[in-house]
């Protein structure tokens, strides 16, 4: 009677994320039309080199888990979310040399995108909850 319960949970819990997924792709594109004609700094090749090295160590992670309820499923999608907000926390402080490189266009549109990544941890954290 309990796997009765669980199979609508693990069918919903896709179709909201998904949503949420809209809501990140319809982002994502708006910020693409927002910087694409835009000039940005140059990067020091030692810090392009070492924010390469850490966005390859996030592309091999493998998230796998035994999911057997929507909750679990919720798990695994929040350490993704906050994994992800981790690197682009620790790319964003790799571009900061002094006071001013707060003020690029750089570190305005990664402040964008990690606002938007913890928004998503929060809808997640809720959700869980």
């Amino acid at each position: 009677m309990a796997d009765d319960n669980v199979i609508p949970a693990i069918v919903l819990m896709p179709k909201v994320l998904c949503h949420q997924m809209d809501e990140i792709i319809k982002y994502y594109e708006e910020l693409k039309t927002e910087i694409m004609n835009t000039e940005f700094e140059e990067i020091d090749i030692r810090t392009y080199d070492k924010i390469s090295f850490l966005m390859n160590e996030f592309n091999d992670k493998i998230y796998t888990q035994d999911i057997q309820n929507g909750k679990d499923y919720l798990k695994l999608s929040l350490k993704f979310a906050k994994d992800k907000y981790s690197l682009f926390l620790d790319i964003q402080g790799r571009l900061v040399k002094d006071m001013d490189d707060t003020n690029t266009k750089t570190y305005e549109i990664l402040s964008k995108m990690i606002k938007n990544i913890k928004k998503q941890i929060q809808t997640i954290e809720k959700t869980i909850i």
